[in-house]
């Protein structure tokens, strides 16, 4: 999946799914090999609460 396609998926994904991403992510992030996705996941959850505000 490029990043694009990630973004995509991340913009479209309900908010629950996203806390269950950020959570998964996280917690199998052995050696940073997860980061970039921790990255773009906490960037739209962030996105997110900002427009609600």
């Amino acid at each position: 999946m490029t990043k694009e396609d990630k973004i995509h998926w991340l913009e479209e994904a309900p908010h629950e799914e996203l806390l269950r991403q950020l959570i998964s992510l996280e917690s199998g992030n052995s050696y940073g090999c997860n980061d970039e996705d921790i990255q773009l996941t906490k960037a739209e959850i962030l996105k997110r609460m900002y427009s609600y505000s």
